[in-house]
């Protein structure tokens, strides 16, 4: 939380709308750009936007490693 409230809200909004591409790689390697290191993925949400195809392929990334899964609110590290 510390890290996130010394970012400005400009990086933290261009995180956001990359993040919005996920699963594309291309939103990823975006991420990875702005040094983002973790990501929060609500799958209910998610999925209703994406589809479950969509949330099944947020799990194959390499790039991301699944930490927690908690009432179907997923923290991802990423590589």
């Amino acid at each position: 939380a510390q890290r996130l409230q010394q970012l400005s809200p400009g990086i933290v909004r261009a995180a956001r709308a990359r993040a919005a591409d996920l699963p594309s790689l291309d939103a990823i390697a975006e991420l990875q750009r702005l040094k983002v290191t973790h990501v929060f993925v609500h799958a209910d949400r998610f999925r209703s936007l994406y589809g479950d195809r969509a949330l099944s392929t947020v799990d194959t990334i390499g790039e991301l490693q699944l930490i927690a899964d908690e009432d179907g609110i997923r923290l991802y590290r990423l590589k």
